[in-house]
């Protein structure tokens, strides 16, 4: 399961669940950056406007 969003740039961000990590793609397709997040199932990023700031949501099971 991933959640991508597309921001200003262009460039797609893909919160990767059951790995711990969200990348951002260029719209070429080539990889950019990879974030680890200090959870295993990342859900979803959301890129506010007006703001240099990454939220990414995550979700526990069990």
């Amino acid at each position: 399961m991933s959640a991508i969003r597309v921001d200003e740039e262009g460039c797609l961000w893909v919160a990767l669940w059951g790995a711990g990590a969200v990348r951002r793609y260029h719209p070429e397709g080539h990889l950019l950056h990879t974030l680890a997040v200090p959870a295993p199932h990342p859900t979803l990023v959301c890129l506010p406007p007006d703001t240099d700031r990454l939220f990414v949501t995550t979700a526990g099971t069990g």
